[in-house]
């Protein structure tokens, strides 16, 4: 055969044709079993994945099968950066190291006027976070729910200034109000916070008002009146009333025997020694003997004693004992009398012709 020379067509197309028979030389190298350096997968980094797996196959640490880390970077290649790596940060506005609970940020690292607890009851307040400490102020200082709690008392107020506190008046606050008191003890409260002269303690007087506020009106200080039925000035014992002064038809004195008469009363009466009633309510009537001589008590001048009446003998006692008006009288009932001697001399020597019976000597015997 003789060789022509190439065409300039042909010279030009050698490079395409030189091109397809290396394919076809790379294909029948696959068909059996070698493994051209052309079309082998590529791992640059050397994690294991890919060119066409690996979103950076320049950077062993990023690859699908790695750890999402919060550096800015979609580490495990799924399309988000720091995803499940970010820290929730709180705003922290008054710098007290506990942030607002509604308000937060993600980030890798603590934002500037954030804090990582998130527990703040009120942000604005530099004093006012979890596990402070309570100061009376009116503020949640712990954080607890509660305001000045164990901080706090209740103060009453003394509304009439009599030293006892009204114990409805409760105002409650740290330090005590400029007209209030500390609680006193069970028996130091005002039961009338009106009334100065009501308190504790004060002299109950008879006033219709509990002034020594034990719950009583006027004990011990109340009289007891009797009713009066016959206007006479005496009661009867067995209806009474206890007041501060006598109500309408009840007097001072008892001792009535019938109150439905006023000729009876004690200290009436019994002039006639027939009359069978007892008048002056002493239990026996005007002709009653009570001292047993014989004599009734309407004409002895002393019923209490059996040596006076009238039929008794005068004697020196002082005492008008036989009921005549006079006492110690020189008449001839008076029988243990001394006889006295006119003494005209004074020498201490009577006239045995002149005598006088008397108790003590006249004068001039």
């Amino acid at each position: 055969m003789i060789a022509r020379p190439l065409r300039r067509s042909m010279i030009h197309a050698f490079p395409l044709f030189a091109a397809l028979i290396a394919c076809d030389s790379g294909k029948s190298d696959l068909d059996t079993g070698a493994v051209s350096s052309v079309s082998a997968a590529v791992d640059a980094d050397s994690d294991g994945y890919t060119e066409n797996q690996d979103c950076n196959d320049a950077d062993s640490s990023t690859n699908p099968g790695a750890p999402e880390i919060c550096d800015g970077i979609d580490n495990d290649c799924d399309g988000e950066i720091d995803d499940g790596a970010t820290t929730t940060w709180y705003a922290d506005a008054d710098a007290d190291g506990y942030g607002d609970p509604d308000v937060t940020v993600e980030a890798c690292t603590v934002p500037s006027g954030y804090a990582a607890t998130g527990n703040d009851c009120d942000d604005s307040d530099p004093t006012a976070w979890p596990g402070g400490s309570e100061v009376c102020d009116a503020a949640d200082n712990d954080c607890d729910g509660d305001i000045d709690e164990d901080l706090v008392e209740d103060w009453y107020t003394d509304g009439d200034g009599d030293g006892y506190p009204d114990p409805d008046s409760a105002v409650s606050a740290c330090t005590a109000p400029s007209d209030a008191m500390a609680a006193p003890d069970d028996d130091g409260w005002d039961c009338d916070d009106s009334d100065a002269a009501a308190f504790p303690g004060a002299a109950e007087v008879c006033d219709g008002v509990d002034d020594d506020c034990d719950g009583e009106i006027d004990e011990d200080v109340r009289e007891i009146y009797y009713a009066d039925g016959d206007g006479d000035g005496y009661g009867v014992e067995g209806s009474t009333a206890e007041a501060c002064a006598p109500p309408s038809g009840y007097v001072e004195d008892a001792g009535d025997c019938d109150d439905g008469d006023s000729a009876f009363h004690p200290g009436a009466e019994e002039s006639d020694c027939t009359d069978p009633n007892d008048y002056n309510c002493d239990g026996s009537v005007g002709y009653a003997d009570s001292d047993g001589d014989g004599y009734a008590a309407c004409e002895d001048c002393d019923d209490a004693s059996s040596q006076v009446n009238d039929g008794a003998a005068e004697i020196c006692n002082d005492t008008d004992d036989d009921c005549d008006g006079l006492t110690d009288d020189d008449d001839l009932d008076l029988i243990d009398a001394a006889d006295w001697y006119a003494d005209g001399d004074e020498d201490g020597f009577g006239d045995p012709d002149i005598s006088v019976s008397a108790c003590d000597a006249p004068a001039g015997t």
